[in-house]
C-alpha cells in the first residue's frame, strides 16, 4: 500500500546563521534534516504531519543536536513496526514522538533491533556456511569412494575376491551375506591402504628430507 502523499505546509522561521551548534547536524543542514525527518515519519506513521509549525520543527531541531536524521529515520521505522501501535491505530502525535526524552529510547531501541537482526543474520549465516561445508565434504567423499571403488572393480579377479574375503572377516556374521555391505567394507579396506601408503611416503619424505 503506497503511503499518501503529504504536501507540508511550511510555518516557521529558521535562519541558519543565527542557529546554535545543531550537535550531530550542523546549522546548514537543519533544514534539510528536519524535512527529510517530518517527509519520513508522513510515509511511514498514519498520524501525518501537514503543517510544519514553528514548535515542530523546534523539537525536531532539539532532536538533531543528540541524534543524527539517519538514527531518527531508523527510530521512526522502528516504531512503525510496533504490533500494538498498528493493531490500536495508536500513534503519538509527531512532536510528542520527536521530543529528547521520547525519541531517544526509541533511537536506543532500533539500535538494539537492528543488533539482534545482524545477530540473527550472522547465526543464519554460519549455519548456512557449515551445511555447505558439510554438502561440500560428503560430496567430496561420495566422489573419492566412487573412484576407489572404480579401482576396485579393475583389480584382477584374484585381488578382488582376496578383497572381498578380508571384508567378510571384517564384517559381523550377519551380515557377510550382503552383497552391499561386502563391497562397501572392501572400498574401506581399499581406502585404508590407499591412506597407509600415502602416510608412509609423507613420513619417507620427512625423513629424507
Amino acid at each position: 500500500m503506497t503511503a499518501e502523499i503529504v504536501q507540508i505546509e511550511r510555518a516557521y522561521v529558521f535562519n541558519p546563521r543565527g542557529a546554535a551548534d545543531g550537535g550531530s547536524t550542523p546549522p546548514g543542514e537543519m533544514e534539510a534534516a528536519v524535512l527529510r525527518i517530518v517527509e519520513h515519519w508522513n510515509e511511514r506513521i498514519p498520524k501525518r504531519v501537514r503543517r510544519l509549525t514553528q514548535l515542530r520543527f523546534n523539537t525536531c531541531r532539539d532532536a538533531l543536536a543528540i541524534w543524527t536524521a539517519d538514527e531518527i529515520v531508523g527510530a521512526i521505522d522502528h516504531y512503525a513496526g510496533q504490533k500494538w501501535q498498528r493493531q490500536k491505530n495508536a500513534w503519538k502525535r509527531f512532536e510528542n514522538f520527536i521530543e529528547r526524552d521520547t525519541v531517544t529510547p526509541w533511537v536506543e531501541d532500533a539500535f538494539d533491533a537492528a543488533e539482534r537482526r545482524q545477530a540473527t543474520a550472522d547465526r543464519q549465516a554460519a549455519r548456512a556456511a557449515e551445511l555447505q561445508k558439510q554438502a561440500d565434504e560428503h560430496l567430496a567423499h561420495m566422489r573419492h569412494v566412487d573412484e576407489v571403488r572404480r579401482r576396485m572393480t579393475s583389480l584382477p579377479a584374484a585381488e578382488q575376491a582376496e578383497l572381498l574375503h578380508q571384508a567378510a572377516r571384517e564384517l559381523p556374521e550377519p551380515m557377510r551375506g550382503m552383497q552391499a555391505a561386502l563391497m562397501r567394507q572392501a572400498v574401506l579396506i581399499l581406502d585404508r591402504a590407499d591412506k597407509k601408503i600415502a602416510t608412509e611416503a609423507r613420513r619417507t619424505q620427512r625423513t629424507t628430507g
